[in-house]
Parts: C-alpha cells; sequence; structure tokens
C-alpha cells in the first residue's frame, strides 16, 4: 500500500492517499471491489473528508465524519453525490483502515 501526501485547499489543508485492498481484508466476493484508493483530507475550517474511489463497476463514495474518542464518526454520506444514510458493509473495512492510519501513526 501506498501513501501520498500533499497539501490541498489552501494553507492548513492537508490530504493523505492510500491504496486499501480489500481482499486481503477477506472481502473478495462480487459485491465488494477488490481494492479502493481512499483519500483523506481536512481543510483550513477542519471539516474532515473520507473519499473512496473503487474504480470500476463500483459508485464513488465521500463521508463527512469527525475523529471523537478514538474513533471515526461518519456525519453525511454520499453515493455518487447524493447523500444516503446507507453505506456498503466493505465501506467499514475502509474506515477502519483509515483510522488505523491517523489514529495508530500509519498514515
Amino acid at each position: 500500500m501506498s501513501t501520498n501526501y500533499r497539501p490541498a485547499h489552501g494553507s492548513g489543508a492537508q490530504v493523505v492517499e492510500f491504496t486499501a485492498t480489500l481482499a486481503a481484508h477477506g472481502l473478495d466476493r462480487p459485491d465488494a471491489p477488490d481494492y479502493v484508493t481512499v483519500e483523506l483530507s481536512t481543510d483550513a475550517n477542519n471539516t474532515f473528508r473520507i473519499a473512496v474511489d473503487p474504480r470500476g463497476e463500483f459508485p464513488s463514495w465521500r463521508m463527512d465524519a469527525r475523529i471523537a474518542r478514538g474513533t471515526i464518526e461518519i456525519v453525511q454520506t454520499f453515493c455518487d453525490g447524493t447523500a444516503t444514510d446507507e453505506r456498503p458493509n466493505w465501506m467499514g473495512t475502509v474506515i477502519e483502515e483509515a483510522r488505523t492510519r491517523l489514529l495508530e501513526g500509519s498514515a
């Protein structure tokens, strides 16, 4: 897995990009992509976003979130730009990978 760091959205903003291989987490099945590109970003207003691009037959996802008590709490979810209350089960693995990278120092 590669990790990319770059500034974004003006001063104070940060972006971390990585690839999560879902098959390595036991999610090698037809209803989940094999891997996704994940972009974690925060802007000058402390807005924390998780963007997930599965590249292929699956839709893209964006989650507005906050970090509280060692977990990532999803505030709002968007699927291909449309707000939704539902996320596929494999998204939990992506969120956990993001939490691990941010809070345990591998991001």
